[in-house]
């Protein structure tokens, strides 16, 4: 009777220890599977995260390339207006050349009309004198010949007016021919009209300096002189 007990015994401590080795086994066998389980979520995650920073790394480099061609086309855009303002202003200063030179050429020409009137008349009274001396008599053409140029050139050759301080002034317009103020005014409000103006006199074409009108152009101080 006592082996039977003991041999029992044995089977149960047997059948004990077999169950507590499945039991290890199958807690090994959950905790590899929760394992794998975990590195493949962890690997989803961070495939997911790579994907997301590749697509953000992408549109990141989209908008740089549109700012560079931004950038490019405003930098170009700044150096063409640069260098149109540039032009611009050689061409004001060119413009602004020929005008200051076309109002330095006119009151020139009226000096130099001034000054023949002056030569003919000193030339003539020479002459009247040796003829007065030699022949004891004068010319009275030759008086006239210089009253009228003289009278002529102290007269606005389009009203006939003569010429004062006031509203008659002697202008010098672009040709070195001089017309009165109230004449001026006239051409100056034919330009207004789109109307093409011509020097009465030469024929030559002018036109006034935009915004100023005539007030631009040159008093003859010569002839003032004369009045």
């Amino acid at each position: 009777m006592p082996s039977v007990s003991s041999s029992s015994t044995t089977n149960t401590h047997s059948m004990n220890t077999r169950g507590k080795k499945r039991q290890v086994d199958g807690s090994s066998d959950n905790a590899e599977l929760l394992k794998t389980r975990r590195i493949e979520i962890l690997t989803q995650q961070r495939d997911e995260l790579k994907t997301e920073r590749e697509a953000h790394i992408n549109e990141n480099k989209k908008i740089l390339r549109k700012r560079a061609v931004l950038n490019r086309e405003l930098e170009e855009s700044c150096v063409a207006d640069q260098k149109r303002n540039v032009e611009e202003l050689n061409m004001l200063e060119q413009l602004d050349g020929a005008e200051e030179r076309q109002k330095n050429l006119g009151i020139q020409l009226a000096r130099d009309n001034l000054k023949v009137i002056n030569v003919k008349a000193e030339r003539y009274e020479n002459e009247h004198d040796l003829k007065s001396t030699i022949y004891g008599n004068s010319s009275l053409d030759g008086h006239a010949e210089i009253h009228r140029a003289v009278n002529d050139l102290k007269r606005c050759p389009v009203c006939k007016d003569d010429f004062n301080k006031t509203d008659r002034v002697p202008l010098a317009i672009q040709c070195g021919h001089l017309f009165c103020r109230e004449c001026c005014l006239q051409y100056w409000r034919m330009q207004l009209e789109e109307t093409q103006n011509f020097c009465a006199l030469c024929r030559k074409e002018f036109e006034f300096k935009e915004n100023e009108g005539v007030d631009a152009l040159p008093v003859c101080q010569a002839v003032l002189s004369l009045l």
